[in-house]
């Protein structure tokens, strides 16, 4: 017969901090790409074009990224938030069984 699952809060703790890890790399990414499109687009007018158009690149892809990545963080927080519930349940649980047996 098949093992069944157990809880394990390492695998949510990791998912957190993925999601945490994802969305910082998702806004450096949007940036890079907005710089390096908007750089190149602003080559037509000029180095000082293509200057104008890599800051304003860097802007326009963190802006992109920001909802999205907010929302991973958001996710994050979620996993966060059950982990300390699970574990303050668990606490209470603990002491209340102590407390049945008499050996608190």
């Amino acid at each position: 017969m098949a093992k069944s699952a157990s809880f394990n809060p390492q695998v949510l703790q990791q998912l957190a901090d993925e999601l945490y890890r994802g969305a910082r790399f998702l806004t450096f990414k949007w940036g890079v790409v907005g710089l390096i499109v908007f750089g190149v687009a602003g080559i037509a007018f000029g180095p000082i074009g293509a200057l104008v158009g890599a800051m304003l690149g860097v802007v326009v892809g963190g802006m992109i990224a920001a909802p999205i990545a907010d929302r991973m963080r958001v996710q994050a927080q979620e996993i966060l938030l059950q982990l300390q519930i699970e574990a303050n349940t668990r606490r209470s649980a603990d002491l209340l069984e102590r407390m049945a047996g008499g050996k608190v």
